[in-house]
């Protein structure tokens, strides 16, 4: 017998057990504070996979830290670097390298 989190819905039917994958990560990458790019990556897509942004150089003191912003075009995941936080308006606004994750719904 397993133990473990198991969910049901109303008719009774289970709908995840402790066994099930829910995602899995299907690319990751480290990218400097001032960098753009893209890269291509087989089978995602916007309705299947969702990107993220970690920052991941954040110092002592830095109260918002901005990772990249994150975007999925086809098969391609995007990122951008924020702006500066000069030209951006904001104040006390660091950029910061970023993890960029992509995990992909199964």
């Amino acid at each position: 017998m397993s133990y473990g989190l198991e969910i049901f819905n109303s008719s009774g039917q289970s709908r995840l057990q402790v066994t099930d994958r829910i995602t899995r990560l299907v690319y990751s990458a480290v990218v400097a504070a001032t960098n753009s790019g893209s890269a291509t990556v087989t089978g995602i897509n916007t309705t299947n996979s969702v990107p993220t942004a970690i920052p991941i150089d954040v110092a002592a003191g830095q109260l918002y830290v901005m990772p990249h912003l994150v975007w999925i075009t086809n098969n391609t995941i995007n990122w951008e670097a924020v702006p500066n936080a000069s030209t951006a308006g904001c104040l006390n606004t660091h950029r910061s390298s970023s993890l960029i994750l992509v995990f992909q719904y199964l």
